[in-house]
């Protein structure tokens, strides 16, 4: 069979059309998680996150965030055993179903213990966010859980 320009350039471009076709479905089927349905709003207000940071990292004592084997161990700083609340966010990047959102409830040893069970194996990106004397405040940690 011999090859012209014709079927030469049909070929190209039943190849290309078949590679752009299979694209087009693969990329249908893709779950794609937003990281937040207002995400826009978000963007608007991230001066109050820089803030917050900033005047986290003023302070001479952080929030630890440990992982034991049993738990996840977060230590404040003993400054804050009283006048203290927030939100301890949970987020798993390649699942938003496991994300999830605690009180902050600290004990006698000014700190806080997140039973492992909850957590599945792998990457999550652990924020604090907390307030103290009317000061807010965000740790940011990423841990992995074997």
């Amino acid at each position: 069979m011999k090859l012209n320009w014709g079927k030469g350039i049909f070929a190209v471009y039943s190849v290309f059309m078949i590679v752009v076709l299979g694209t087009v479905a693969f990329t249908t089927t893709v779950d794609v998680d937003l990281v937040a349905d207002d995400y826009y709003e978000q963007e608007i207000k991230y001066q109050n996150e820089i803030d917050k940071k900033n005047r986290t990292n003023k302070l001479t004592e952080q929030v630890e965030i440990t992982v034991g084997n049993e738990n996840v161990k977060i230590s404040y700083p003993k400054i804050v055993s009283e006048n203290i609340s927030g939100e301890i966010n949970f987020y798993r990047p390649s699942d938003e179903k496991m994300d999830f959102s605690l009180d902050i409830k600290i004990d006698s040893t000014v700190s806080q213990l997140i039973p492992l069970v909850k957590l599945a194996k792998g990457l999550w990106k652990v924020k604090v966010d907390w307030r103290h004397f009317n000061q807010d405040y965000r740790n940011e940690k990423i841990i992995v859980i074997n």
